[in-house]
């Protein structure tokens, strides 16, 4: 039996931002991705096919917007998710205490074990993770 690795692991995220409207938002992913395909200016594609959305959430103040990204996996994601969020910023994207970053990770493949211990992780560094 084998451990599931980082390149197994499956995920996504939704970045709450203000200060960017859904199509400021979409056109930074664009300009990170190397261009999307827009159907509206709320939803794209990238060239993989993977849909990129900016969603409405109510609870970010000032007025912004919730970017999600498709499924991600590994450290080629992970380089495209990095180079988003620098794209986002330097758009003009703000956090706020309003705003929030969640991840979704996927389970498939995962043992009880290292579910348990990514819980003691989360557990052990929850000071860091939560804004004070």
């Amino acid at each position: 039996m084998t451990m599931a690795t980082w390149d197994d692991l499956t995920f996504g995220v939704e970045i709450e931002v203000s200060g960017l409207s859904y199509a400021a938002a979409m056109q930074a992913v664009a300009g990170a991705l190397g261009g999307l395909t827009f159907s509206g200016d709320r939803t794209a594609r990238d060239a993989a096919g993977w849909e990129w959305k900016a969603v409405n959430d109510c609870s970010i103040s000032p007025a912004g917007c919730e970017i999600v990204t498709p499924i991600l996996r590994g450290d080629e994601d992970m380089g495209r998710l990095q180079a988003v969020v620098r794209s986002l910023r330097a758009a003009g994207a703000q956090v706020n205490d309003s705003c929030g970053l969640h991840v979704h990770v996927g389970s498939a493949g995962l043992k009880p074990a290292p579910i348990a211990r990514l819980a003691n992780t989360v557990n052990r560094y929850e000071a860091m993770i939560e804004p004070m």
